[in-house]
């Protein structure tokens, strides 16, 4: 709110929410959050806390709780979409899911330790946006569960990782 008003517009809305690392990029993500500013609009008047039309802090923490949800829900349904795939259980989906978060930690501590040597660093444009690792990263999690990738599966990964 740079006047100091108290309000954003909707173009501070959708900057905030792209700083915030939520994609607008096509029309349609761009109408999911005009559906979802609406619905925080709701909830806050329902709270007592509305502002009308306008944009107050309100409508944005019911905004981003909205935003957070879905989001949550659509994380949820690609791991269960993903354990189903692989027809792993619950609990082995649950541990690798710790293993992976510990070396997606690692990997980037990694990136931002100017005491690693180079030549142990992972290379941060291997690594794609929020949560993701690098190759040499995704390798090593590998090798430490006991898997060995040969030269022809390593090809194959790397194809499955650029589609």
């Amino acid at each position: 709110d740079a006047p100091g008003h108290g309000f954003l517009d909707g173009t501070q809305v959708g900057r905030l929410v792209t700083d915030l690392g939520f994609n607008l990029r096509t029309a349609e993500d761009q109408n999911k959050l005009v559906d979802q500013l609406n619905e925080a609009r709701a909830a806050a008047a329902e709270c007592g806390t509305a502002a009308g039309f306008k944009v107050d802090f309100w409508v944005v923490v019911q905004l981003l709780r909205g935003i957070y949800r879905r989001d949550d829900k659509q994380t949820m349904d690609k791991v269960t979409r993903a354990a189903e795939q692989s027809r792993f259980k619950a609990q082995e989906v649950a541990d690798f899911q710790g293993i992976f978060m510990d070396w997606y930690e690692r990997d980037h501590s990694i990136f931002s330790d100017p005491q690693t040597p180079a030549s142990e660093r992972s290379d941060p444009k291997e690594a794609d946006e929020v949560t993701a690792l690098s190759k040499t990263s995704l390798l090593r999690l590998l090798r430490s569960v006991g898997l060995k990738v040969e030269s022809r599966d390593r090809e194959r990964l790397n194809n499955k990782i650029s589609e």
